[in-house]
């Protein structure tokens, strides 16, 4: 944030005008807004969401149902459609370990060259579990995708697609929705890290179309340790984790998850 901006007062770190920050591509400053809301939530009760009859934990419910709401109008989804996680990274993670079963040794997945390592390292893990051929769509010297290789013939045989938004290091876009329109003609899964792109755009979630889109808090002036994953179809894929409130009934020997959204929440969310 240059010494310029009119907005530099709502950001309490940013007072003092000897400094610019320039680094909210990682993580943007916190405004006083969000720094006030959190000191209210906790100072004036906090709960766990999904677990209690008490007024804490029924107005923890409400603040959770209500972020959902805040989120889909956001994206334009639907608020049952929206998995909170702990960030771009975790979401990703999920979807990848989550969709373990339906990828096989014959298949492709691919992802481009521009990828941040959240939305590499999980691809490049499914592809050794699996035997899946991993293929990269590579850039030119301009840094954008090469645009000989976006054609029907790379996406042949394709499982998955990953691609990022809006790359994290030089600010290329990708051309996201005639890439998802191929990979989708192929029969792919498609998945979108928006972590870059959600901050600078409105995104319409409905017409990108792809299968699950990924986004941060701390890159849109809210709090770290809190993410979004926009889910076509929550029960397609397994949990990541497994534990506390994303269940409908436990016995000695099994377990019957919810068929809601928050089947991807296990454990106590970051309330603040």
């Amino acid at each position: 944030m240059m010494n310029s901006s009119p907005w530099r007062n709502d950001f309490p770190a940013l007072k003092n005008h000897r400094i610019s920050y320039l680094d909210s591509a990682s993580s943007c400053q916190t405004p006083q807004r969000v720094i006030d809301s959190i000191a209210d939530y906790l100072s004036t009760g906090h709960g766990n969401p999904h677990r209690g009859m008490y007024q804490f934990s029924e107005k923890a419910e409400s603040l959770i149902n209500d972020c959902r709401k805040a989120v889909a109008l956001l994206v334009n989804c639907q608020a049952n459609q929206v998995a909170l996680t702990k960030n771009t990274t975790e979401s990703l993670n999920l979807v990848a370990q989550g969709l373990i079963s339906k990828v096989f040794d014959a298949q492709n997945i691919i992802v481009t060259q521009m990828e941040h390592h959240a939305n590499l390292l999980p691809w490049q893990r499914l592809s050794q579990q699996t035997g899946a051929a991993l293929k990269v769509i590579p850039v030119n010297s301009d840094g954008e995708l090469d645009e000989s290789w976006i054609n029907q013939a790379t996406f042949s045989n394709c499982a998955i697609f990953a691609t990022t938004h809006v790359s994290n290091l030089t600010g290329a876009k990708t051309p996201l929705e005639r890439l998802i329109k191929l990979a989708k003609s192929q029969g792919a899964i498609t998945v979108v890290d928006g972590a870059q792109s959600v901050a600078h755009q409105n995104i319409d979630w409905q017409k990108i179309d792809c299968d699950y889109f990924a986004f941060s808090a701390h890159k849109l002036y809210g709090p770290s340790g809190i993410g979004c994953l926009i889910c076509k179809d929550p029960l397609a894929i397994e949990p990541l984790l497994l534990g506390g409130g994303i269940v409908n009934k436990v016995t000695n020997q099994s377990y019957q998850l919810t068929d809601l959204v928050h089947r991807f929440e296990a454990g106590t969310i970051n309330m603040p």
